[in-house]
């Protein structure tokens, strides 16, 4: 099980994932393995830079190992002196300090928040903190060994640092769509901004709003509730995941299909696993190959691939090679695969032969070739030179970008932004 997070992980952050799939079956703690995951991955795509952006007018950037903000022209804002960096909303941003012992090594360390000065709002006491969203973030005290302790210690703060909940819940997600799942005494529910039940807790597990409906596990099974909390889908399925495009993917018995907002199967079951709808089209997966469908669920092109990732721009991330974790469901494995891109139509666009990739931004995918990261055209050919330790994704013309323990801004003509790292 660990192998299969620790892959998860490390092949969402490659591939600027932002949600895990479901969960497979017959793991343990089902109530909370697909909410780990998702905190790891979070974690992951903050730690690497991959969920960093422009925001308030300020970019996170690394010198010499320590985190700062820069201002819009890539200058110094705030000095680089945090280990870690989040984004800035609302004028507030998550920062953390450390704790050091002999050597200088870090032994701890800990979120708070920062304001657009770099001066500390709320001191650095939190095991995380989250980016701010509706004028929260989500946040956990010290529990102890994250890997053993599994719940408690949850909360909301607002940019002043007051906590939103009178008492820690035992596990919370971000808000999405106006509401934030919440469980408190082993059940779920939905809190509002105001920490108010939306949705008393009530269900065994649950996913985000999408399109107003949240997928929600009730006696066993798994349906999709409205903000009320009253099932419009009847609980009946064994797995399911997220609306997307207006489907939602389900598994009944050990083959997965979608349905539609009514709870009307679109698409038979009778795959092996499958992914959200996205530009009109779904990966699926049959036997240990996978292949995308229509919404009507005909095979699109011809092509097969060891893995395959969500479309974006009209070009979605595949990877030939080893498919060992296929039966597990865990994503594709991190090494012995080879990645390039395919077209909507199913037809492959860019040969796989990367070590890894990311989703396409802004016309630009971020590529590794032979170690070093550079970014590629929609067809494949080097648009900014294969020279960085890492690379992002491009957002309003800016990419973040690595070398060593430093990380800067760059323009589409891949030229450094501004001096705040030298």
């Amino acid at each position: 099980m660990r192998r299969a997070v620790a892959t998860l992980i490390t092949a969402a952050v490659l591939l600027g994932c932002e949600r895990p799939p479901a969960v497979a079956p017959g793991q343990a703690n089902p109530g909370l393995v697909d909410h780990r995951i998702r905190l790891r991955m979070a974690q992951a795509a903050r730690s690497s830079g991959a969920s960093l952006r422009f925001s308030d007018g300020l970019g996170p950037v690394r010198a010499k190992g320590l985190w700062g903000w820069c201002d819009a022209s890539g200058d110094a804002a705030i000095a680089p002196r945090f280990y870690g960096a989040g984004n800035f909303a609302s004028g507030s941003a998550p920062a953390s300090g450390g704790a050091s012992v002999d050597g200088g090594k870090v032994s701890v360390i800990q979120w708070g928040v920062v304001n657009s000065q770099g001066a500390w709002v709320v001191e650095p006491r939190y095991d995380w903190v989250d980016d701010f969203s509706c004028g929260l973030a989500r946040c956990r005290r010290p529990r102890g060994d994250s890997d053993t302790e599994d719940i408690g210690g949850w909360n909301f703060i607002n940019p002043a640092g007051k906590p939103l909940l009178a008492e820690d819940a035992e596990w919370a997600e971000p808000f999405a769509e106006g509401v934030a799942a919440v469980r408190s005494g082993g059940k779920w529910g939905f809190i509002d901004p105001d920490g108010r039940w939306a949705v008393p807790p009530q269900f065994e597990d649950c996913g985000d709003f999408h399109g107003g409906l949240a997928r929600a596990k009730s006696d066993g099974s798994w349906g999709f509730i409205d903000k009320q909390g009253k099932f419009a889908v009847a609980a009946q399925f064994d797995d399911a995941g997220d609306f997307s495009e207006g489907l939602a993917f389900v598994r009944m018995g050990e083959s997965w299909g979608f349905v539609d907002a009514k709870g009307a199967l679109a698409i038979r079951p009778s795959f092996d696993h499958a992914g959200s709808f996205a530009e009109g089209v779904a990966r699926v997966r049959v036997g240990v190959l996978w292949r995308f469908v229509d919404c009507a669920g005909n095979r699109v092109g011809s092509g097969e691939f060891s893995a395959a990732f969500d479309m974006q721009e009209g070009l979605a991330a595949v990877g030939v090679g080893d498919a060992s974790l296929k039966a597990e469901g865990s994503g594709p494995p991190a090494g012995g695969m080879k990645w390039g891109f395919a077209a909507r139509d199913g037809t492959v666009a860019v040969a796989p032969r990367f070590a890894a990739v990311r989703d396409f931004s802004d016309g630009l995918a971020a590529a590794d070739l032979g170690g070093r990261w550079g970014y590629v055209d929609r067809t494949g050919v080097a648009a900014i030179a294969h020279q960085f330790d890492e690379a992002f994704d491009f957002h309003g013309g800016r990419a973040l970008v690595r070398a060593g323990d430093d990380a800067w801004w760059i323009g589409r003509d891949g030229k450094r932004l501004g001096s705040a790292v030298k």
